[in-house]
């Protein structure tokens, strides 16, 4: 079925997609009617991306989204690769590390002792000869790390020996001054935990400025 044309700017067409005649052509901005006298032409459907987005925005666009995917895909390999560090089996042998990086070690609980009543001057004395000790043991390689607790209780700090015996642990212990005058004592406990302690102390001295 066709049907005529009622003015220049308003064409109906038939449901082929036919356009009635009138002799010019009408543009919008989805379809452009092409006809004229004695005959009918089919409606042209325009490319609405080349009108509202030109060829070269349409490649910047494009340029664009291929960077981001490129940028997303490079994140998250090296996202995974930090996830897998590389094994190094040099320093897991000179670590001693077992096969999960771990080796055993022994802890020590320093607790308030029975003979506490030494005068100031006495106990300092005690205190400093106690320091020196730990800095020897960890000279030695046979202390990992020391530290007092900093809450005022009988618990008074920590040690963690390298060694893979309570025995071994507590024949260093007996060459403390402050353990030998019963100001302090220890409580003993075989420890599993990560071989990369061993190197505290190295990276300790790096950091630190002043001695105890």
């Amino acid at each position: 079925m066709k049907y005529a044309a009622t003015n220049r700017s308003s064409f109906p067409v038939n449901h082929e997609g036919l356009a009635a005649r009138g002799g010019c052509t009408h543009t919008s901005h989805l379809f452009t009617l092409n006809f004229c006298e004695g005959g009918f032409y089919r409606i042209m459907k325009r490319d609405t991306t080349k009108s509202l987005f030109p060829k070269s925005s349409v490649q910047v666009l494009w340029g664009i989204v291929l960077l981001f995917g490129i940028a997303s895909y490079a994140t998250s390999q090296e996202k995974a690769g930090q996830g897998q560090s590389k094994f190094d089996s040099t320093l897991a042998r000179q670590l001693n590390a077992d096969e999960y990086g771990m080796k055993k070690y022994v802890l020590a609980f320093l607790k308030a002792g029975p003979n506490r009543s030494q005068d100031s001057a006495t106990a300092a004395n005690l205190q400093r000869q106690h320091l020196g000790n730990i800095q020897r043991m960890a000279r030695e390689g046979k202390l990992v790390l020391a530290g007092p607790f900093l809450d005022d209780t009988d618990l008074k700090g920590i040690y963690l020996f390298n060694v893979e015996s309570v025995d071994e642990a507590r024949a260093l212990t007996g060459s403390d001054p402050a353990i030998k005058a019963g100001r302090l004592i220890m409580e003993l406990h075989p420890w599993y935990g990560s071989a990369a302690l061993q190197q505290v102390n190295e990276i300790h001295r790096q950091l630190q400025r002043k001695s105890f």
